[in-house]
């Protein structure tokens, strides 16, 4: 009879196991369905209470909260800046807010919505809705950065003609495109419902949309960002000649306008460059998490949940040292904000004097 019960119970937990794979759980729930069962009949004085994972999963939500409130004052600060003080509303400064109102609903609408997940396992629908609109936000952030890149390049390309190619009414339709091409690249995972409706799991998608959204929310603008900045770098190089050529021939007046302007376009580029490098590097570990969990279920288990737990910080870590970059390298914003906080006069003629300077 030990026999046999022995065997029942090895069946009855591979069939919880590969049901679990099936679906892509990675959290059983030990109170409820097959688990349940098994726990029961085989181990019954063993059996793990949904209360411990929630105390765990606690623990490690409490950082997560922590930055989502850095992240929030942070870069509600850049945009409140950017209304109160005209020279602050430049076109190429758009992008930077739209940048920042993306990080702050990952902070302030995702993260409670990622705890509240993590605190109610059997609540599918909230789970399901946390990641399709982690997905439409930062597929938005990404998109954000390479519009960026674009614009400094025509900064730096095409400087005499820059106010008629980077209008106002272009940009703000450069920044609706985001938001559309965001929400349909993040709803699109719910066609894999089609083909499975009895799908009951957190992450739903299979491996055509992890393919997809791998390409079309990561590869291609990161793609978008390194062809902008090869191109300035060309670009940079090209007029470096032509200043020594002028240098060279006397026009010594004309050069030295000419280094100034191509200097404040390379620190720019150079800003720009660490948002991306930043981006890159907190970005990464979640699109290739995503690929070896969907190609590879072996690979799943606890390290996996750690793993994930760690990919989530560093994103949300770079929400919130986003505005932390805009105001220790850009000198508009760092005047502005410092006027803000410490209400100092001098900062204002320090703004209003850089405005002039860019402009």
């Amino acid at each position: 009879m030990g026999d046999d019960s022995s065997i029942i119970c090895q069946t009855a937990y591979n069939d919880c196991l590969r049901h679990d794979i099936e679906n892509n759980i990675t959290d059983p729930d030990f109170d409820h369905g097959c688990w349940k069962a098994f726990f029961d009949l085989c181990l019954p004085t063993e059996r793990p209470t949904q209360v411990d994972s929630n105390k765990a999963a606690l623990a490690f939500d409490i950082p997560l909260i922590l930055i989502a409130a850095l992240s929030i004052g942070t870069n509600s600060l850049v945009c409140i800046v950017f209304c109160l003080y005209r020279q602050l509303r430049l076109i190429r400064h758009y992008f930077v807010i739209n940048l920042a109102v993306a990080d702050i609903l990952i902070a302030a609408i995702l993260i409670p919505l990622f705890v509240a997940a993590q605190l109610t396992t059997d609540n599918i629908a909230l789970c399901r809705c946390q990641i399709v609109l982690d997905i439409a936000c930062g597929t938005a952030s990404l998109l954000c950065l390479a519009f960026i890149s674009l614009e400094r390049y025509v900064a730096v390309k095409y400087s005499l003609h820059y106010h008629s190619i980077v209008s106002q009414r272009k940009a703000i339709f450069c920044m609706a495109f985001i938001w559309i091409y965001s929400i349909i690249a993040s709803c699109a995972a719910f066609l894999s419902l089609l083909k499975d409706s009895d799908n009951e799991s957190c992450l739903f998608f299979g491996r055509e949309y992890v393919t997809f959204i791998t390409v079309a929310s990561f590869v291609t603008p990161v793609g978008v960002m390194a062809i902008s900045y090869w191109n300035i770098f060309l670009v940079a190089r090209a007029h470096a000649r032509r200043i020594d050529s002028l240098s060279m021939q006397g026009y010594s007046e004309r050069s030295g306008e000419s280094k100034r302007r191509m200097k404040r376009e390379l620190k720019g580029a150079k800003i720009l460059t660490i948002i991306m490098g930043t981006h890159f590097v907190c970005w990464c570990p979640l699109f290739v998490f995503f690929l070896v969990y969907t190609y590879c279920p072996s690979c799943r288990g606890d390290t996996m949940r750690v793993v994930n737990y760690v990919i989530l910080f560093l994103r949300h870590f770079n929400s919130f040292c986003n505005p932390l970059i805009y105001s220790g390298i850009n000198k508009q914003f760092r005047a502005a904000i410092k006027r803000f906080v410490l209400h100092r006069n001098e900062s204002i003629e320090e703004l209003q004097t850089t405005a002039a300077t860019r402009s």
